[in-house]
């Protein structure tokens, strides 16, 4: 899978994802690196990067095939509207990863 920071207009992807990897390579789970990376960013984020955060997680979350419960309920909510078709890039080939979402998140 390419950087999430290639595939999302998200401008704080390329930082959640280093924080991501480093909460991976310290033994922290998938909920707990979910909840220091929601605890840090809640609050700062504009109501379009709040939906956007979700959709970058569960981009990180993917390749491990579990994604964190308030990550998928975030996204379930998603799937069907143009809010999270708008989280990407325009040149990104949705497909795959809608599949992926679509089967992991509901």
């Amino acid at each position: 899978m390419p950087d999430i920071s290639e595939l999302l207009k998200f401008s704080f992807a390329e930082d959640i994802e280093a924080e991501w990897d480093m909460y991976m390579e310290e033994g922290d789970t998938i909920q707990e690196a979910t909840t220091q990376i929601l605890d840090q960013y809640t609050g700062m984020l504009d109501e379009q990067e709040s939906l956007e955060i979700y959709v970058a997680l569960a981009l990180l979350q993917l390749p491990l095939e579990e994604i964190d419960s308030r990550v998928k309920r975030e996204i379930n909510d998603m799937i069907g509207t143009k809010s999270l078709e708008g989280c990407f890039n325009k040149e990104v080939n949705l497909r795959p990863y809608m599949q992926q979402l679509k089967k992991y998140c509901r």
